[in-house]
């Protein structure tokens, strides 16, 4: 949740190793992400290598602490006066 709402690095592995991706900043639940030349080998090319997509996925926290809870009413009143809703 943070990384989507924030951006910043993810780091997976694959079949053929690990991979890094930019995370872009407000990323929606669902969004799709395309890696160059990090999917599966090409049938006819096994030296080339398709694209691999990531699909965005959210996780809420199962738990929060006082502070983290403070914050985010904190973050709930600076939207409410800013005329936004969540």
């Amino acid at each position: 949740m943070y990384t989507a709402i924030l951006g910043g690095k993810i780091q997976f592995e694959t079949l053929h190793g690990k991979v890094v991706v930019m995370v872009p900043r407000f990323s929606k639940d669902g969004a799709k992400l395309r890696v160059k030349g990090k999917g599966m080998p090409n049938y006819n090319n096994p030296a080339q290598f398709g694209d691999l997509y990531v699909r965005i996925k959210h996780k809420m926290p199962v738990s929060l602490t006082n502070e983290e809870i403070s914050l985010l009413k904190k973050l709930k009143d600076l939207n409410s006066k800013k005329g936004k809703t969540a």
